[in-house]
């Protein structure tokens, strides 16, 4: 699900919602069941001529007309939360209309960010952030950022009991999953079977499992790639990840990557002594 592949198949999939309400109902710490979501337009563009655009991984309304950003991020976390101010303010910014406005129709703004990695200090893997003040209390709760680090998750199959622990111990699971690893009870929840039939790679088509190889082998989403320009360290760590997944060899991930086959060589060999 950590592949770009995963979190359109799976949180983007607009055929079948059922588990991207259940993943929202658990995200936002609800009782109440989300009934239907209708994906929005995911481009942001300028307010100005020089002003700055981008692209949301996902974003949605359910039926009390609530507005949830699903974000996945996968690298560059020490500036990833003013990219989620950035694109809750640009939502923000839609609803407010020019002349006598008075803000009493505001909807509720979800921005929700998954981090592959740590961020923050705290031993928190799942935050939900409002505006208060020195004392804890309430300002204002129109925008709420949820934050998971899911680095930071490190439950055992035994512990985990609510919807969130089930969701991240599948996003990580999926992720890192042998023959070998005894799956989950769980797994045949409604919401999380959908999903996981989704991802089932023996139902692609020969297209489609080219590019599941291809997006796994890197592990980096077409997004990040795109915003980040596939910097030197983004582009070296995602070769070593193709050379550990045993995919293509090679002059195979030269070819993939823009590389020079002596560059692949030098990381192969780290790899094989263990020092990457």
């Amino acid at each position: 699900m950590l592949s770009d592949y995963g979190f359109k198949k799976t949180f983007g999939n607009e055929e079948h919602t059922r588990f991207l309400r259940k993943a929202l109902q658990a995200l936002i710490v609800s009782d109440v069941p989300i009934l239907s979501v209708e994906f929005t337009k995911n481009e942001v563009s300028g307010t100005t001529k020089e002003g700055r655009g981008g692209l949301f991984d996902l974003t949605c309304e359910d039926e009390k007309g609530r507005v949830f950003i699903v974000e996945m991020q996968l690298f560059d976390f020490k500036h990833f939360i003013h990219r989620a101010k950035f694109y809750a303010f640009h939502k923000f910014n839609t609803m407010v209309h020019k002349g006598r406005y008075r803000f009493n129709d505001l909807r509720q703004i979800y921005s929700i960010s998954f981090l592959a990695g740590s961020a923050f200090e705290t031993s928190l893997y799942h935050q939900k952030g409002t505006i208060k003040n020195q004392k804890g209390e309430r300002i204002d709760d129109q925008i709420t950022y949820i934050i998971v680090e899911l680095d930071k998750f490190k439950k055992m199959l035994p512990e985990v009991k609510t919807d969130l622990d089930k969701l991240l111990y599948t996003m990580k699971l999926t992720d890192t999953a042998t023959p070998e690893v005894k799956l989950p009870d769980f797994w045949a929840e409604n919401w999380l079977d959908e999903a996981l039939k989704e991802l089932d790679k023996a139902n692609l088509t020969p297209e489609q499992r080219s590019q599941y190889e291809m997006v796994i082998a890197g592990n980096m989403s077409e997004k990040v790639a795109m915003e980040l320009k596939i910097e030197e360290e983004v582009k070296e760590k995602a070769i070593i990840n193709a050379l550990k997944m045993k995919t293509f060899d090679e002059k195979q991930i030269a070819s993939i990557f823009e590389v020079s086959i002596e560059k692949v060589e030098r990381l192969a060999e780290k790899v094989s002594k263990g020092e990457v």
